[in-house]
C-alpha cells in the first residue's frame, strides 16, 4: 500500500513539472497567437494551418531571437536574427538559412554587407574588420575568393585575385599618393613588395 501511495505521489510531482507544447494565447491554427514549444522556445505571431507563417518572433531557449517572416515553420523572407553571443544578421532568409542580401554584425566589431548563400558569405560583398581593414569583392563559401580589393586604414589598397582569404599570386598595391607596386601575400597579414611600377 505504501509503495502504491509513493508511486502515485511521484507521478503527481513529475506530471506537474512536465512542459507541453501548447497555444497559450490567441489563435495558433489560422490567425495570431502565442505558442510555447516543448523545448522552451516561444513563438508569437501569425499562423496558417497550425504552422508559423507570416510575421512573427521566435525566442529560443539559449536566448537567440528571430523576428521576421516565416513560411512552413521556417525563417523565410526578410528578418533579423540575434544570436546568443550578441552577433546579429539582418536580411533575407530562405528555408531557415541566411540567403540573399544581408548585413552580419560580428561579436568582435566586424561587419559584412553583401550576399549570402546557405548561411555563408557568397557572392559580392564588403567586410569591414574590427582593425579598420576593408575587403570589397567576391566571396565563396565564406572566404574572400575571386576579384577583390583590400583597403587599409592608412589608405593603401591591394587589388587582385583572392583564394581562401589570401591574395592568390600577385596583386597591385596603390599607395595614397597614387604610386603603385606589385606585391605577394606571405602569410595572413603580411604582404611582400616585389617591385614598384
Amino acid at each position: 500500500m505504501k509503495l502504491h501511495l509513493l508511486l502515485l505521489l511521484l507521478m503527481v510531482i513529475f506530471s506537474s513539472n512536465t512542459v507541453y507544447a501548447q497555444c497559450v494565447k490567441g489563435d495558433c491554427q489560422d490567425g495570431e497567437g502565442t505558442f510555447m514549444n516543448i523545448d522552451g522556445s516561444l513563438y508569437e505571431g501569425q499562423f496558417r494551418d497550425g504552422k508559423r507563417a507570416g510575421a512573427g518572433t521566435l525566442i529560443l531557449p539559449d536566448g537567440a531571437k528571430y523576428s521576421g517572416q516565416f513560411k512552413e515553420n521556417t525563417y523565410n523572407g526578410q528578418g533579423v536574427y540575434v544570436f546568443s553571443n550578441g552577433e546579429k544578421y539582418e536580411g533575407e532568409f530562405l528555408n531557415g538559412k541566411l540567403n540573399g542580401s544581408g548585413t552580419y554584425y560580428y561579436a568582435d566589431g566586424s561587419k559584412y554587407e553583401g550576399q549570402f548563400q546557405h548561411d555563408m558569405r557568397h557572392g559580392g560583398g564588403t567586410i569591414t574588420y574590427a582593425d579598420g581593414v576593408i575587403y570589397n569583392g567576391q566571396f565563396q563559401d565564406h572566404y574572400r575568393n575571386g576579384q577583390g580589393t583590400l583597403i587599409f586604414p592608412d589608405g593603401k589598397k591591394i587589388e587582385g585575385q583572392f583564394a581562401k582569404d589570401k591574395l592568390d599570386g600577385k596583386g597591385t598595391v596603390t599607395y595614397p599618393d597614387g604610386s603603385k607596386a606589385i606585391a605577394e601575400q606571405t602569410d595572413s597579414n603580411t604582404f611582400k613588395i616585389i617591385r614598384g611600377q
